[in-house]
């Protein structure tokens, strides 16, 4: 199981998943919607509950009637006043968080960020005493290089890593591999260039820019790997094992950027005399 663990956040669950991912680090949420709305929705009885129970007390009660009129028709009129907010709320919640989302989200990122700091600098220090290679993760071979601890570390943050990437959703349409898109919450790209090859019959693609592709490549091999173990790519990543490739929880704008930048590292165009195009 994937100890990066991210949650498949959507348009309708991520308002509740940024407040979960405050709460996870430690922080105040910052807003009291949530609980409005539970108790909104759940708090009280409707009018037919309410009228029911009413009948079956009238029957047994030895109250003056007056009285008891009285109270009913508080208790009913409290039971439509609830559920005239009860409809009216929903009707109207959805499409206000719809418009605060993305203020809720770029606060989160900078609230968070500076402990997903944290993590990230722990990560970085237990991995490199983590075995090399697949062996990093393995509890076994972390019992033989006597790095147990590390081994907690890295995995504790890991996890959390996986709830920071949370607050993003995760189904994007796009050219985009699925691993990739996955993690890149938490990784700062570098800047890529779109590869040139230039047309052919043949069976090889000769490629006109290889020696600006430097990055282009690193980013192809981190999808890759990430698609086979995304656990042990962040490893590696924290190792500095791609070429300009580091951890960094971003923000909205640097999201949309890696989500760009990520997208044209895995394009291709055809030329004849290949400029340079460089995406950032």
């Amino acid at each position: 199981m994937t100890i990066f663990n991210r949650k498949p956040t959507n348009q309708h669950t991520q308002f509740q998943t940024i407040a979960d991912t405050y709460r996870v680090f430690g922080l105040a949420v910052p807003t009291r919607a949530l609980d409005i709305k539970a108790l909104v929705n759940n708090e009280g009885q409707s009018v037919h509950s309410t009228a029911h129970r009413l009948a079956l007390e009238a029957l047994a009660t030895d109250q003056d009637p007056d009285e008891w009129y009285a109270a009913a028709l508080d208790q009913i009129k409290e039971a439509q006043a609830r559920e005239a907010l009860t409809a009216a709320f929903n009707r109207s919640y959805t499409d206000a968080v719809s418009r605060s989302l993305p203020k809720y989200l770029e606060d989160a990122a900078n609230d968070i960020g500076p402990a997903v700091d944290k993590v990230i600098r722990r990560l970085t220090t237990a991995a490199k005493k983590l075995p090399a290679g697949a062996a990093a993760l393995d509890p076994e071979s972390n019992i033989n290089n006597d790095s147990g601890t590390a081994l907690q570390e890295a995995r504790a943050a890991l996890a959390l890593m996986g709830e920071a990437a949370s607050i993003y959703q995760s189904t994007y349409s796009g050219e985009i591999p699925v691993a990739l898109n996955a993690i890149l919450p938490v990784i700062e790209l570098p800047a890529a260039t779109v590869e040139q090859v230039k047309p052919s019959i043949g069976e090889g693609v000769p490629v006109a820019n290889r020696d600006q592709l430097a990055t282009t490549y690193a980013i192809r091999k981190l999808a890759q790997d990430a698609k086979d173990d995304a656990d042990l790519t962040l490893i590696d990543v924290a190792r500095g094992a791609y070429d300009g490739v580091t951890l960094k929880l971003a923000t909205p704008k640097e999201h949309s950027d890696r989500r760009r930048t990520a997208a044209r590292a895995h394009q291709r165009e055809t030329v004849r005399e290949g400029a340079q195009v460089v995406v950032r």
